[in-house]
């Protein structure tokens, strides 16, 4: 897969796909029918069973080896072959076979590298199809014409312009009159005006265009409604743009999903029957590569219809793979288990190093079972360069507590004595240039015992705010400036708020972090995948930052730079990078609208976890502007939500324990390590908290008698099927057993649906299950009771689709009768 921008720490772990070269060469007449003009019929071989060597299909024995060479003629090489059908451009297939040197004996490999010239060879020829003048020189004139519902009043209708750049500018020609007023990018000039530069642009010119540009001019060409025309000063015949139609993509886009698809069936098969794949991990996953690059390239001079979903989300074959190799290599699941995205993101993920000295293989993808649970047992730590025989540096808690009494913030400078010595110094750095330090205290910076750490560490400490902000500034760290005796210790994170706000730049220190090379890729997925990004505390100071700097290896990056990576040839074969922009994003913009950041952070809270579970409370109460003083001794969950008087309604249907307060044994008692399909987020819908309850509208379904409703789960439970009024049928399962536990019987009752029940494209629901209603002026009143799962009738009915959920099939069905409401009032306890 050498087409893909894979960082150099991943390289190691990437995956060499030999090309196997058995069986015969693929006929290049079309992917559909490949398998039958070669004597086998598509859906046996794809029933087909491999076991030691050998591979049946329809009765029949082959070698493995060359059955497996088949699947990679037809899938690999025909799925190229379609899309250089469809691009117009013949290409050569030997190219895409080297030879490998690299292990004892040489052998072949697929080798992906020619998709770039072919792909530039495809743009070119579209944007000459389309009449694009690629070789625009400085002094050509250009005729714009602007589209009747353009407002650009600087641009003159059929007006012509001088164009004073060569190269660079060819997408901004094509798209300013569609985008930004023309004057600014072409010099206007007189028709009549024979003082122009004729400078001519080298021939060779246009191979140094950049893959991006070119791909951006042929987007712009597509998209525009106008047309440019160059003429000559002199006069003459214009020629006309857009002069080609668009390929039609149906042939291309179909053979995607059909390949994606075989693909996912050749994966499944039954381990307790000692069967194995049809293909090995790194063909099936070079084939599915290809496919998600393909489509991705195509986007460059295809528009695609805008339901499309060519392919779909990673298989839990793939991801259970990708998820082993990452456990191999010390990940910690919790920490990429939100991970999703299209194929090649999840792929280049599971190439990552941890640089984790320790084994994770017993956490799940909820949370670290390694982790240290009890504060008292963190530690500071020597510096991985230090003999661990240095001293310590103790800082007199006393000073501390007097800068507290005098309103300042406790920080630290570095100052040398006569002989040259540096020394550390406590002083007040109130109104001064200091660095707050956000890091993960198990990581070495953490003393829950004393206002000290090494001095390893405080020097490392210092070489780093000395790198950003010169020698006279300052540091903070909770560590040495946060007092240890509890009094004054919650006066210190009363005033975190301040501290974090106040600082000059705000500085992530992570060990893992600090281990990341330069190259962008890695950077980024490193920083959402750190350990730093899942814990509590570091929430609250990342939000609070005014400038927000990450350390890497090689130095301190911002956010925004971080952002600002430009775009490289690579990215037209992938989404990876916009999908970690788009990530990045969310989790690092502040969130104006006080109704929308709590429903940010929910979600920023869902992935991360904290030590000490009463600090929860402490840092949402900060986050949301809560004075702390206004709690004793310090503010709870049932705080945070009265404080909170509209909330998202999805936090009804997050799942977990409640809280046992009247009023609010509806609420999670917890918004920590929650998995992110917990919330489905239902756009600007809230619900009103009233004293008796949440106050809300949803969708419902209430049940017609009473019932009793037994455990139920996926695997070998029941499917309670309830027949609604006109004929429309739901599927309810539970997926909260502790809580059904301590309810069975249930009296005038109803489903609470998260979501529309009406929407067609939706088969699964989240449902809140509450009883013993009772109704007032039109709202319902009831207990919450537990948490379900409805599913659409497609999912169970006899002759129903069952490929979404196939073990529904084989559970015990129990009827009950109900009825659907639209958007009902309830008021939930």
């Amino acid at each position: 897969m050498d087409h893909l921008d894979i960082p150099p720490s991943c390289q190691p772990n990437a995956m060499t796909v030999p090309f196997l070269g058995l069986a015969p060469v693929y006929d290049r007449k079309g992917f559909e029918g490949f398998p039958e003009r070669h004597g086998f019929d598509k859906d046996k071989l794809l029933s087909l069973r491999k076991s030691s060597g050998e591979t049946w299909i329809d009765g029949k024995v082959y070698a493995s080896a060359w059955v497996e060479s088949f699947l990679q003629e037809w899938l690999w090489f025909g799925m190229l072959h379609e899309f250089e059908l469809f691009c117009g451009l013949e290409m050569n297939r030997d190219d895409y076979i080297r030879s490998d040197y690299t292990g004892k004996e040489s052998s072949r490999i697929i080798n992906t590298t020619p998709l770039f010239p072919y792909l530039r060879a495809v743009v070119i020829d579209h944007l000459i199809r389309r009449g694009v003048p690629l070789d625009l020189q400085v002094g050509d004139w250009v005729n714009v014409k602007v589209s009747e519902q353009k407002d650009l009043t600087s641009v003159k209708r059929y007006g012509p312009f001088e164009v004073y750049e060569s190269l660079g500018n060819l997408e901004y020609i094509i798209g300013a009159a569609e985008t930004m007023p023309v004057n600014v990018l072409l010099l206007e000039r007189a028709m009549d005006d024979k003082n122009f530069s004729n400078t001519s642009m080298p021939a060779n010119e246009i191979t140094k265009i950049p893959l991006q540009v070119l791909s951006q001019a042929l987007a712009m060409s597509r998209l525009l409604t106008p047309k440019l025309r160059r003429i000559e000063p002199s006069g003459g015949d214009p020629l006309n743009l857009l002069l080609t139609e668009e390929p039609d993509p149906e042939r291309f886009l179909s053979c995607l999903q059909e390949v994606h698809r075989i693909t996912n069936i050749l994966l499944t098969y039954n381990e307790s029957a000692d069967e194995e794949p049809a293909v090995r991990l790194e063909v099936a996953v070079s084939i599915d590569i290809l496919c998600s690059s393909l489509d991705n390239a195509s986007d460059c001079f295809m528009k695609k219809p805008e339901d499309n979903r060519t392919l779909g989300t990673v298989s839990n074959t793939y991801a259970g793979s990708f998820r082993k190799m990452m456990q191999s290599r010390n990940w910690c699941l919790a920490r990429v288990a939100e991970f999703g995205g299209d194929f090649i993101s999840f792929y280049v993920l599971s190439l990552l190093p941890s640089y984790e000295s320790f084994s994770h293989w017993n956490c799940d993808a909820i949370r670290c079972l390694e982790r240290v649970k009890e504060l008292e047992l963190l530690s500071y730590e020597h510096r991985p360069t230090c003999d661990g025989k240095c001293c310590k540096v103790v800082f007199d808690e006393q000073q501390l507590i007097d800068i507290l009494h005098e309103g300042g913030i406790a920080g630290v400078r570095s100052i040398r004595d006569h002989s040259g010595a540096i020394g550390y110094q406590v002083i007040d750095v109130t109104n001064k240039r200091y660095i707050a330090i956000s890091h993960v205290w198990s990581h070495g910076l953490g003393n829950p015992v004393e206002n000290a750490l090494p001095i390893c560490q405080i020097e490392h400490l210092f070489r780093l705010v000395t790198a950003i902000g010169g020698d006279d500034v300052h540091l903070w760290i909770d560590t040495i400036s946060v007092p240890i005796e509890p009094e004054y210790k919650r006066i210190a994170i009363s005033r975190l708020r301040k501290v974090y706000t106040e600082a000059r730049w705000v500085l992530v220190i992570d060990r893992h972090l600090e281990q990341v090379g330069s190259h962008w890729l890695e950077m980024q997925l490193q920083l959402l995948a750190s350990e730093w990004l899942k814990r509590l505390w570091t929430l609250q100071e990342m939000r609070l930052a005014s400038d927000l700097l990450i350390q890497f290896n090689h130095r301190a990056i911002s956010v925004a730079e971080l952002l600002g990576t430009q775009l490289h040839d690579q990215d037209l074969f992938s989404k990876v990078q916009k999908e970690l922009r788009d990530r990045i994003t969310t989790r690092f913009t502040k969130q104006q609208d006080p109704k929308q950041d709590f429903r940010h952070l929910m979600l920023d809270l869902s992935h991360r976890s904290v030590t000490v579970p009463s600090d929860e409370a402490i840092c949402i109460a900060t986050l949301l502007g809560l004075a702390l003083e206004d709690f004793h001794p310090i503010p709870t969950m049932v705080d945070i939500y009265r404080s909170s008087m509209t909330l998202p309604i999805e936090i009804l249907f997050a799942g977990g324990t409640r809280l046992k307060d009247p009023g609010l044994r509806w609420a999670p008692s917890t918004l920590l390590e929650h998995p992110i399909y917990d919330y489905n987020f239902y756009g600007d819908k809230y619900a009103t908290l009233i004293p008796t309850g949440l106050l809300l509208c949803a969708d419902c379904i209430f049940f017609d008698q009473d019932f009793d409703l037994k455990l139920i789960d996926r695997i070998n439970g029941d499917l309670y099927c309830v027949c609604c009024t006109g004929g429309v049928k739901f599927g309810v399962l539970n997926t909260d057993l502790d809580v059904m536990s301590e309810f069975r019987h249930f009296q005038s009752a109803a489903l609470l649906i998260g979501g529309n029940l009406r929407d067609s494209r939706q088969y699964l629901w989240k449902a809140v299950l509450i009883s013993d209603l009772a109704e007032e002026a039109g709202v319902f009143s009831g207990h919450f009771r537990t948490h379900l799962e409805v599913v659409s009738e497609a999912c169970f009915a006899e002759k129903g689709d069952v490929r979404f959920m196939p073990s529904l099939s084989s559970m015990t069905r129990h009827h009950v009768n109900g009825s659907f409401r639209l958007q009902q009032a309830f008021c939930v306890d």
